[in-house]
């Protein structure tokens, strides 16, 4: 019997081991020129859809042919645009980003935004913005950060990136960004990933555990019993 207790408990305990996890990051290093940011990052699970742009700084060191942005240590961005480098109409664009896999506790980013922006962050627990029908995990309204000053067209500069966190229960799959065309930039964007080795219970890792706790109280029962 206590041979089953033992057999039991080591079910119970496999059933139940907690999820480790990954952190995602994305800092747009790899953008040469501006181009819709779309699949580019489908090796790390991450989608884009919606006016969501991969942008190169033209500023030294990064080289010519960029926008007009910069950031020490770091030559790549996201833009939210209609048409990145373009006049702005000044009307509202929005994009999502999809996780596969999804992401749990938080996510992280660095941003930069220029006046008139009404930026509004949302994490979803379903993909695409779960058809932007359910609750929210979690609702973030930027505000303006300092405007770049004596340095010409730079409309994005150091040090007015912010660093910013939203923190949410639950397991989300997306991400939807709202705001006026050309006002917001985020880099090193993170997002902490069940593991492959350690993705969240499914159900059936439920199921299995919660018989392995009756079956481990039967037999303790039992034990007690004789």
């Amino acid at each position: 019997m206590r041979t089953t207790s033992k057999l039991l408990a080591l079910a119970l305990t496999a059933a139940l081991q907690p999820a480790l996890a990954d952190t995602v990051t994305l800092n747009f290093e790899d953008v040469t020129s501006s181009v819709l940011v779309g699949n580019r990052y489908s090796s790390q699970g991450v989608a884009f859809t919606g006016n969501a742009w991969g942008v190169k700084s033209n500023q030294a060191p990064c080289g010519a042919g960029g926008l007009f942005f910069s950031h020490a240590g770091s030559c790549g961005a996201l833009l939210l645009a209609g048409t990145a480098g373009q006049t702005t109409d000044n009307l509202a664009k929005s994009f999502t980003i999809n996780v596969a896999d999804g992401f749990v506790t938080e996510f992280s980013f660095l941003y930069g935004i220029r006046a008139l922006n009404g930026v509004t962050i949302k994490v979803f627990s379903g993909l695409d913005g779960g058809g932007l029908n359910e609750n929210p995990l979690a609702i973030l309204a930027l505000g303006n950060s300092p405007q770049c000053t004596g340095i010409g067209q730079v409309q994005f500069c150091d040090p007015n990136w912010i660093t910013s966190t939203m923190k949410f229960d639950g397991v989300a799959h997306s991400v939807v960004v709202s705001g006026i065309d050309q006002r917001l930039m985020l880099d090193d964007l993170k997002f902490i990933t069940p593991a492959a080795n350690g993705r969240l219970p499914e159900p059936a890792s439920i199921a299995l555990a919660l018989g392995a706790l009756g079956a481990l109280g039967w037999a303790r029962r039992r034990t007690a019993a004789r």
